[in-house]
Formats: C-alpha cells, sequence, structure tokens
C-alpha cells in the first residue's frame, strides 16, 4: 500500500500513524510505502522504522 503527502511541510507522527491504522484496518497486513515530498518529522520516521513503513522523497526516486 502507498500514501502520497505532496505538502510544503514534512509528514508527521500523526500521518503515518494514520496510514498504518487503515492498511491495518482494511488488509491486516501489508508491504507499506509512504511518499512525502517534503520528508518526515523526527517522529515520524521512528514510527516508521519501528512498523517497518518504506519512506520515500523525490530524492528517493530521482526526481526534485
Amino acid at each position: 500500500m502507498l500514501e502520497i503527502k505532496w505538502r510544503s511541510r514534512p509528514a508527521t507522527y500523526k500521518d503515518v500513524k494514520d496510514f498504518i491504522r487503515k492498511v491495518k484496518g482494511e488488509f491486516g497486513s501489508a508491504t507499506m510505502f509512504f511518499f512525502s515530498r517534503s520528508g518526515f518529522t523526527e517522529k515520524a520516521k521512528e514510527l516508521c522504522e519501528k512498523e517497518g513503513v518504506k519512506m520515500l522523497t523525490p530524492k528517493d526516486l530521482g526526481i526534485s
């Protein structure tokens, strides 16, 4: 599953938590990717690492 946030601010802990809750509620388990145009807050990064969410930014995809 993939979530995309195309904002001028970093993805927050709440953004990631809501995504995880949505995926687990609908599918139980799935590979999760979270793309954020402006990166991630430190708390969001920690949650992604803890829950196995793969973080993506434009730099990861070779776009700016």
